[in-house]
């Protein structure tokens, strides 16, 4: 009698053991886990070095945050004194363009991060980084000295922890969400406005613990007032003024001059992100997908606050929505039911970003009112010389861009200090016609350079 098949194997070894391709399996998977985490590092990387390669000459946002933090004051966030620790061979300003650079290329894992956090797939998460990446708004902080990146990156940090919570409720989540919120505010002080939304994130972790409604809120509202008060310095005279200019863009008020630019600027600012929030916010979904937590649309609000601060140019406030913006297009994609259709959906956003971003960045490079002057001061001035200027732009060049000592024309001591650096042998310039200026001042000068900008 032929013995069975199934007696041949008996007593043989399995060729196929189910724990060795198990192991196999997870093994394979761990691999390939790190091997995209590694690719968004790299993309990452790139980013910040391209953001350093093309900075923004052009004098635009909240730029004399680089003036207060070099008279000692705390206007840009931590990220400045890092980099520059105490050493003269870094500028405030050199530094700020670094800072924003490098929060442009972290945010690039973080924002995958915070997209597989909700449980995007890969694939569609970097399709989300770069919509994101591909944003006007991003593109300019990426490449200026101010805020807006570091903010950013802030922001999307806050709404990975938050977004967490839906797995996490203990109240180790509580103090992870204070955690970051903290770094997100020593980043950029404006991220002190997405604290309602962190609030109203933060409220489901009172029930099983038989806590009102108002206890973790309150709990992350008493850390961050301490934070504020302790790292942000609110003990000193003038800095809760400072935080609220810092957090509304040091704006003067609302105005309809402002209303109107900020209906001019919120479709341009994101780009096509807006069909993210949309989507987000206001999207149709069937019974069995989940809506969007209800935080998010209080964390929407923040794009209000340039109308409250009545400076909607400098929009640092609109770039805390950008992680949503990604979240919300990324949604939409997942939701599709064809491959294909995602993908050419998904191609269609990126280039449409692309162009967007690209023209936003090129028309406000072309339209800098400084170019002539900085073109000129440029082949004209020297280290050495010592330039009387009015003008609060070209001041901040001559101090933190060329290294050139200045003076204001219509200071008492300006003939006394014109006629210092005749004797020491320094070349005086005026800056204009300078009108104001006194006679002496204006025999002193051996150079004019420029015309009044108005």
């Amino acid at each position: 009698m032929t013995p069975s098949s199934a007696d041949s194997f008996e007593g043989s070894a399995d060729p196929f053991p189910r724990e060795d391709l198990t192991a196999r399996i997870a093994n394979a998977g761990r691999q390939e886990l790190r091997r995209q985490t590694w690719q968004a590092w790299l993309l990452g990387i790139g980013v910040a070095l391209i953001a350093l390669a093309i900075p923004m000459e052009r004098l635009w946002g909240e730029m004399n945050l680089v003036q207060t933090a070099a008279e000692g004051g705390r206007g840009l966030g931590i990220g400045v004194p890092l980099l520059r620790f105490g050493t003269k061979w870094i500028s405030h300003e050199q530094a700020a363009f670094a800072m924003a650079a490098i929060s442009a290329g972290l945010t690039v894992p973080a924002l995958r991060s915070l997209l597989l956090t909700i449980g995007f797939s890969n694939a569609i998460a970097m399709r989300g980084v770069g919509l994101m990446l591909l944003a006007p708004l991003q593109l300019l902080g990426a490449t200026s000295a101010v805020l807006l990146a570091p903010g950013v990156l802030g922001a999307t940090l806050i709404a990975r922890e938050l977004f967490r919570l839906d797995k996490d409720q203990s109240m180790r989540a509580l103090w992870r969400v204070s955690s970051v919120f903290v770094l997100g505010l020593l980043l950029d002080p404006a991220n002190l406005l997405l604290l309602p939304a962190a609030g109203l994130a933060l409220i489901p972790l009172a029930a099983p613990r038989k806590l009102p409604p108002w206890a973790p809120p309150a709990g992350l509202t008493l850390t961050i007032g301490f934070c504020v008060f302790i790292l942000l310095g609110a003990g000193e005279p003038d800095a809760l003024d400072q935080l609220l200019r810092t957090m509304l863009a040091g704006g003067k008020g609302p105005s309809l001059v402002s209303l109107g630019a900020w209906l001019i600027w919120l479709p341009i600012s994101l780009g096509v992100g807006w069909l993210g929030i949309l989507s987000l916010i206001a999207g149709k979904r069937t019974a069995e997908e989940a809506p969007p937590p209800a935080w998010t649309r209080a964390w929407c609000l923040v794009a209000i606050a340039p109308v409250i601060g009545g400076t909607p140019l400098t929009m640092p406030t609109l770039g805390l929505l950008l992680p949503l913006t990604a979240v919300g297009l990324v949604d939409h994609l997942a939701r599709m039911e064809r491959e294909d259709k995602m993908r050419r959906r998904a191609s269609l956003l990126l280039v449409s970003q692309l162009i967007l971003g690209v023209l936003a960045w090129g028309t406000l490079t072309a339209t800098d009112p400084l170019t002539a002057w900085r073109e000129e001061a440029q082949e004209t001035l020297d280290p050495e010389d010592l330039v009387f200027s009015a003008h609060p732009g070209h001041l901040y060049l001559l101090k933190h861009r060329y290294g050139i000592a200045s003076w204001d024309p219509k200071g008492p001591e300006a003939s006394k200090r014109a006629l210092e650096a005749t004797n020491q042998g320094q070349r005086v310039v005026l800056d204009g016609v300078l009108p104001d200026a006194s006679p002496q001042l204006k025999a002193a000068a051996t150079v004019v350079i420029g015309q009044p900008d108005g």
